[in-house]
């Protein structure tokens, strides 16, 4: 072990193994505990995806992910609803997708029916670099301000996507580009 002054010495380092998947794999999002995204208990695998992971949300799982008061990096979170009911949602509060993040909710199956909604909630920011794509048509779909709190800032790019503003109070900065 080397200190910070350059000297060689004997000791111990703590070592912490964390709950990611580790910046290289995909986890499912099972919803078993709760609604909590930080919750490793919610994922395959018993681990809470990280920067370059895949997280991939189905639907008809127990409890529908919130993920409040964070920074992706270089993430995918894909919601993948095909065959559920509507009414699915992921709620994302007080979020940054940082550059190289992804939020891909496209409906593969083509049924209206079959995607999810992503309710916003305080400052949603979608920053340079990183993308929110939809199918964004339907009630269902696409990005919805769901308290008179929310705010989305977008310097990404949002790619055809519905975006639906209601309660009062919603702002919407696009600096970035939508489609």
């Amino acid at each position: 072990i080397w200190n910070q002054a350059g000297t060689q010495t004997t000791g111990t380092v703590p070592v912490t193994i964390g709950g990611t998947v580790s910046g290289s794999g995909s986890a499912t999002w099972t919803g078993a505990v709760s609604s909590d995204w930080n919750t490793a208990g919610n994922w395959s695998g018993n681990a809470v995806p990280g920067s370059g992971d895949t997280a991939v949300i189905p639907g008809a799982t127990p409890n529908d992910p919130v993920l409040s008061n964070a920074v992706l990096s270089n993430e995918t979170i894909v919601v993948d609803q095909v065959g559920q009911q509507p009414g699915n949602t992921l709620d994302l509060n007080g979020v940054t997708l940082g550059a190289g993040s992804m939020l891909d909710t496209r409906n593969p199956s083509g049924n209206s029916q079959d995607v999810a909604s992503i309710n916003l909630g305080g400052t949603v920011t979608i920053d340079a670099g990183a993308t929110v794509v939809t199918s964004g048509a339907g009630l269902y779909q696409g990005l919805n301000a769901t308290g008179a709190d929310a705010v989305l800032v977008n310097d990404g790019t949002i790619d055809n996507t519905a975006v639906s503003f209601g309660n009062g109070g919603t702002v919407v900065n696009n600096g970035g580009f939508a489609n």
